[in-house]
């Protein structure tokens, strides 16, 4: 195979296709803003590396040749093609950040950091727009219209391309009145409750990653008797629920870490078990070409480590 030719400049490129397109070296010097003979020139460069005459001088003119009529075509396309990306890249630096995220991780995770997180994407320039959907419509969403998916699936993604945004941790949390109603059971050690005194109240749909009341059990020992179990199809609805002192709910840490601090709710049980199914934030391609959506994923990171490390203390949540 023979070695392709060197690609000319972009400028020589440019002046060969003005001058094709508006028939002459004239209209190009005027329509680039040169002179006749600066295209002259640029022009015989070209045709000197290419090795073949682009255009025929002629006595009121150019006019091109075959050679430079298969070379116009292919230069045309190019700059259009290239043209096209930049707009598209300019379009997509204006573009917010999405985030998609279903309704439960949005609401009880990314809005209390709804202001750190636009501060460490780039403040008042770059917006960011969270996406919520329902977490089995995730999968089905259109990836070109998203940087980052959060998810409990990290996919294909690269260890670079994907962080943890946050950690499952789990216990028992009820309002501060639910706990004084029934503390004759729940002071006892867990082994010990009697479960048909209590109103469990769990998510309806079948796990797709978050910790359920079965994990716990698992990780606590199960009870005597199989709790009855009031359902819902919300965590969110589900939480505010618990906050109203309807029942006892799993509470994953992050996402009740407010209410705790609060004392909305209160924690009881022997403690936070650690679930190692952990919620992923993963670039998506598009999200791969935006450095803002990198540092988003970087601000994700840098979070849980944060939040992780506090929680672990003695005195944490």
């Amino acid at each position: 195979m023979s070695n392709p030719l060197p690609l000319p400049p972009m400028r020589h490129l440019r002046v060969f296709e003005s001058a094709a397109r508006l028939g002459g070296f004239s209209a190009a010097a005027e329509e680039l803003r040169t002179t006749q003979s600066a295209v002259s020139r640029t022009v015989a460069d070209l045709e000197r590396l290419l090795g073949t005459a682009l255009f025929e001088r002629v006595h009121r003119g150019v006019r091109l040749t075959r050679a430079g009529e298969l070379y116009r075509e292919a230069v045309a396309a190019g700059l259009d093609r290239v043209g096209a990306a930049g707009a598209a890249l300019a379009a997509m630096k204006s573009a917010p950040v999405v985030i998609a995220a279903s309704h439960g991780v949005a609401m009880l995770l990314l809005m209390p950091l709804r202001e750190e997180l636009y501060r460490a994407v780039g403040g008042a320039d770059v917006h960011v727009h969270i996406q919520i959907c329902d977490y089995d419509m995730l999968s089905g969403l259109n990836e070109n219209d998203i940087d980052i998916m959060l998810s409990y699936d990290p996919g294909r993604a690269a260890p670079r391309d994907r962080a943890v945004a946050f950690r499952q941790a789990v216990r028992p949390v009820c309002s501060p009145e639910y706990a004084r109603e029934h503390s004759d059971v729940l002071d006892r050690p867990v082994r010990e409750w009697e479960w048909e005194d209590l109103t469990i109240m769990d998510g309806a749909r079948p796990s797709r990653g978050w910790a359920t009341w079965e994990d716990w059990f698992d990780a606590t020992g199960r009870p005597r008797s199989r709790p009855r179990l009031l359902t819902y199809w919300d965590y969110v609805f589900l939480l505010e629920e618990v906050i109203a002192g309807k029942g006892l709910a799993i509470g994953c840490r992050r996402p009740v870490a407010g209410h705790l601090e609060r004392g909305t709710l209160v924690a009881v049980g022997d403690g936070f078990v650690e679930i190692d199914r952990p919620q992923w934030a993963r670039l998506t391609e598009r999200g791969r070409t935006r450095p803002e959506a990198r540092r988003c994923l970087e601000f994700f990171d840098e979070t849980t480590r944060r939040l992780d490390g506090a929680q672990a203390q003695p005195d944490g949540i």
